[in-house]
Order: C-alpha cells, then structure tokens, then sequence
C-alpha cells in the first residue's frame, strides 16, 4: 500500500520558469503544513531575491524565510544508494517531505529534459513497500504544460539510477556541494504568518524600496559582465527569473490580501495594470543591461545612474502603491 504524504498539485500557479525549480518543491513542501503556505513561501522568496534586509547565504536565506512559518529545511547525506533509499523512507513515516536534487538529463519521465545538463530539485512523498516503488512530485519546466506538480511512481531502482548518475555528474562538472545530499522539511514552532495581510504588513513594515538587488546589480556593472562570462545561460535565467518574472507571486499575493469586493473592481483594476506595467518595465531593464554584459559593454557612469533611478523611482512607487491600497483593508 502507499505511504503517501498530500499536498495539492497548486494547478496553474507557478512554473521554474517563473521561480527557481528549488523554492517551488520547498514551496509545495510547505503547503503540508498549511495550503497557502505554498505561495506564502514563494512570496517570501521574491521579495527576498529583489529587496534583501539580511546578510546571509546560501542554505540559511531558506532556513530565514522557512522560519516566518514555523517550518525548516536540514541537510541530510546518505553515502550510498540503499541508505539514501532507507533514509528517505524513513522521513515520509515520520511526515516530513524530501527535496532531492538531480540533473535534468537523467529524469527520464520527460523528453524535453534529454538537452538540460543543468540541477533540478524535485519531492519524493511516498513510497510503496510492496511494489518497491517511490512516488515522486515534480514541476514541468515547459509553458506549454499547465504549471503546477506533476506526480509519478517509479521503482526504487529507477530513484537510484537518478541518484547516480546525478551525483557522478555533480563531482565532475560540479556543484560538487550537491553529491550525497538531500534535504527535508521539518514543523519546528507555530507560524508568524496565518494570513495575506500577514505578508502586505511584513512586506510594508520589514522591506525597503532601496534595497534593490537589480539596482545593485546595474551599480556593479563589471562584476555582472563577469558573471555572464562565467555562465550566461545561468545568468541570464536567474535575473529574467528572479528579478523580473518571480514578482507575479507578490502581485498575486496583494490581490488576495485586499480582497476585493465588487465595489472595488476600479481598484483591482489599478493592481492589474501596475503589474503589468511593473514586469514589463523590470523586463525591458533586464532585457538590456543582459544584451550590454553580452557585448561586454561597460555601462558608463552616467547611464548606469539612469537606470539605477529608475529602478528606484518604480520601487518606491510599487511600496507606495501597495500601501495605499492597504489602507482601511489591513
């Protein structure tokens, strides 16, 4: 019989190529716990990438966001494939998801994936004893698809064989940090946020228009030159992503926090527009300073102070936007 652990499927929300295809699963992880904890957790993850108020790296800016919900992520190793199996056997019965990571091109369940010798992170959520089979959840990086988790079972040989495989990847062309490893998702306390308007206050209270990650990047212009150098195509879907497309989450986030009622279909319309007007300006932004790093084109200094008010000039309006739209509502 299966052992499964249930979440939604979160049908047409997000897709990798809105959020990371590691802080969707951690996301989905979440909703256990709580459904909206889902898109509580990616709306966290947004405004964290666009407006940071830590210092901190790495696994920590998880554990940071995780912690607003009472919730956490632990590094687990396994140093083979049975004990990785056991292992994660183990965390389901005891009602905590893995987050396992692979490489594109060893998940064989969909064809498009063949080409993408890039990581992926994926849910494993129960397992059949009888059958030895593991069931797994995992989002379609195709827009073609409807967004949303996509389950399948597969024998644990077949687990095994993406392990391998992965991590013989991961110590040859890197990140050597990801071989052996997973992760869970654990309830550590009660969550500080229960509600949208828990966010809106959070947001409006805790962030500040110019901490801008993307205005910070224009300023450091040579340094983003490098990167593209180093690694244009991840790059360039990191900032396209990150800092352009994942903010549909906030929006989406505000619309349900306001509630709006039929008398205020003028105001939600308003929120609609501006979103549409935010992304496509952080779009044509990202578009341009992605195609000068290509040229390796330095920005000169007075174009570069441009764009960089622009930036902050649309930030402030968006926290000013959002606050006005709050008042008498949260």
């Amino acid at each position: 019989m299966l052992n499964s652990l249930n979440i939604d499927c979160y049908e047409n929300s997000y897709s990798p190529n809105h959020v990371s295809c590691f802080a969707i699963p951690v996301g989905a992880a979440c909703g256990y716990y709580n459904y909206d904890n889902y898109y509580y957790y990616l709306f966290y993850h947004c405004i964290n990438e666009n407006w940071p108020n830590k210092k901190i790296h790495g696994l920590d800016r998880t554990v940071d966001k995780l912690s607003k919900l009472g919730l956490t992520i632990k590094l687990n190793r396994a140093d083979n494939a049975d004990e990785f199996v056991a292992s994660i056997k183990s965390k389901i019965d005891n009602q905590s998801f893995v987050i396992m990571p692979a490489v594109y091109i060893y998940l064989f369940y969909f064809p498009q994936y063949k080409n993408n010798p890039t990581t992926h992170f994926f849910i494993i959520s129960g397992y059949d004893p009888q059958r030895s089979a593991i069931q797994i959840r995992d989002t379609i990086r195709d827009f073609v698809l409807t967004p949303g988790l996509y389950v399948w079972q597969m024998h644990e040989s077949l687990l095994k064989e993406i392990r391998t495989s992965s991590n013989n990847f991961f110590k040859e062309k890197g990140p050597d940090n990801l071989c052996d490893i997973f992760y869970n998702i654990e309830k550590v306390n009660e969550s500080k946020i229960n509600s949208y308007k828990d966010l809106t206050n959070d947001f409006l209270l805790n962030y500040d228009p110019d901490h801008s990650k993307l205005a910070s990047l224009v300023a450091h212009f040579p340094d983003f030159i490098d990167s593209v150098k180093k690694n244009n195509h991840g790059t360039s879907l990191f900032i396209r992503r990150e800092l352009c497309y994942t903010t549909a989450v906030m929006f989406d986030c505000f619309e349900k926090a306001f509630d709006f009622e039929k008398k205020d279909t003028e105001e939600l319309t308003e929120l609609h527009i501006f979103k549409e007007q935010y992304i496509n300006f952080r779009d044509k932004i990202v578009t341009k300073i992605y195609a000068e790093a290509l040229r390796e084109k330095d920005l000169g200094k007075g174009e570069r102070e441009i764009i960089i008010n622009d930036i902050l000039l649309m930030d402030r309006k968006l926290f000013s936007f959002i606050r006005s739209l709050s008042e008498g509502r949260i």
